[in-house]
């Protein structure tokens, strides 16, 4: 079954030429199904509780009371599948605060939920079609909590921003990079720095404001370069989803710049250092510079290492293949498929390189290494439809070699199992 969501045409269209790092926008319900309903938001809270019951804690909320930022409780801050949904996760929390104002912001939201994650993937490759692969990468977030003004401010960030209104209603008020220079502290040149207000009147700044709101299924947008503050318009908890995207490779985590950093990490490891001859004696400006001179080299010797250079492009590899975000979905156990099982391609296996005996692909994060005989399947797949494991078989393996058939259902069974394939 094919996932319903779909963004038409004309919204990439329109971001393309008239919105992408320009202006703001809010469009009203212009998806059906919208990309995160209440139950599915619900079930990705739920499924991030499992993970921290089970000591995973590589993601973390962050809570804020009242403006200041808070520790996360499990107990008091988690939902649960005996909450039924989020109204009754909303009661729950409401009933423990005391009056006070809560916010949770939940990172790597979209890997929490295989309909999200699918649907963050599906809107993402559309963008990249429209605008290009924004070179610091992507970012999801939930946002949570019954306050009435942001507990971040007035402030500006560096992600080109959509946001999906998932429950209550929510107002944003933004200004272009401009509107705010004449501040103290605002850097006169930087529309791409991270900039927040400690404590900013918006009275008189108001007027000038271009106002976005929205309820359930609405999408608000607005560039890099604008401030922006978050409202409550009613009483009440609020409910949104986040995807944004950072235009420039220098600042986000999961963007090459940054693998390229860990790939250093890695070469200072035991088993991974590079052989190098004693620097010569820094006395002297001549020394001085050939000293210098023989650390650049040592740093010349290290970029052109093989080892190096093939894990730097598999680890971009996999960046690419889960949409730019720092790390996609975990692998879901390895299916024991039958002939008659069906399988619907869900994902797009990307690659690069391929050598005479090895190929290496990526979908949604995850490397999986292979032969060259199975480029021809990730083809296959890459075109879409669904198949029955005997399908592919008879095609790709030959009906009358076991082995060559054994090897092949191994490896329908790991790109099932990284979601390049859906068990239907």
């Amino acid at each position: 079954m094919t996932d319903p969501f779909v963004v038409p045409p004309s919204f990439w269209a329109e971001v393309s030429t008239s919105l992408w790092k320009q202006a703001p926008r809010v469009w009203r319900r212009p998806f059906d199904p919208a990309y995160g309903a209440e139950h599915e938001v619900f079930r990705a809270l739920c499924a991030l509780t499992a993970r921290l019951d089970t000591g995973d804690a590589s993601i973390q909320p962050r809570v804020f009371l009242d403006d200041k930022q808070a520790g996360f409780s499990l107990d008091r801050h988690s939902a649960r599948p005996d909450d039924v949904d989020l109204a009754g996760f909303e009661r729950r929390l409401l009933a423990g605060l005391g009056g006070r104002e809560l916010g949770m912001v939940i990172g790597d939201a979209a890997i929490l939920d295989d309909v999200l994650w699918r649907r963050a993937v599906h809107f993402l490759r559309g963008l990249h079609a429209a605008v290009g692969t924004p070179a610091g990468g992507s970012h999801a977030e939930i946002f949570f909590g019954n306050y009435q003004r942001s507990f971040f401010g007035a402030h500006k960030d560096r992600l080109e921003t959509f946001t999906f209104v998932v429950r209550g209603r929510k107002r944003f008020l933004t200004w272009p990079y401009e509107a705010l220079l004449g501040l103290p502290g605002v850097p006169p040149d930087a529309p791409l720095h991270a900039f927040a207000f400690d404590d900013l009147d918006l009275a008189p700044l108001r007027d000038q404001a271009v106002v976005l709101e929205g309820g359930p299924g609405d999408v608000l947008f607005w560039p890099a370069s604008w401030w922006h503050v978050a409202e409550s318009v009613e009483e009440g908890f609020v409910t949104t989803l986040t995807l944004a995207c950072a235009p420039s490779t220098m600042l986000a985590a999961g963007s090459p710049l940054r693998l390229a950093q860990e790939g250093f990490d890695e070469a200072g490891k035991d088993g991974y250092y590079t052989e190098d001859p004693e620097l010569p004696d820094a006395r002297g400006p001549e020394g001085t510079r050939a000293a210098i001179d023989a650390v650049e080299a040592a740093l010349a010797r290290v970029l052109e290492d093989e080892t190096f250079q093939r894990g730097r492009r598999e680890a971009t590899l996999a960046w690419l293949s889960a949409s730019g975000f720092k790390r996609g979905p975990d692998r879901l156990p390895l299916p024991e498929l039958v002939p008659t099982d069906r399988l619907v391609a869900d994902a797009q296996i990307l690659y690069a390189d391929i050598t005479e005996d090895a190929f290496t692909c990526a979908v949604n994060g995850i490397l999986l290494q292979s032969t060259p005989k199975f480029v021809e399947l990730v083809e296959h797949i890459n075109g879409g439809g669904m198949f029955t494991v005997a399908e592919l078989v008879e095609r790709f393996a030959g009906g009358d070699d076991q082995p060559a058939a054994d090897e092949l259902v191994e490896a329908l069974a790991h790109l099932t199992s990284a979601r390049a394939l859906r068990l239907l």
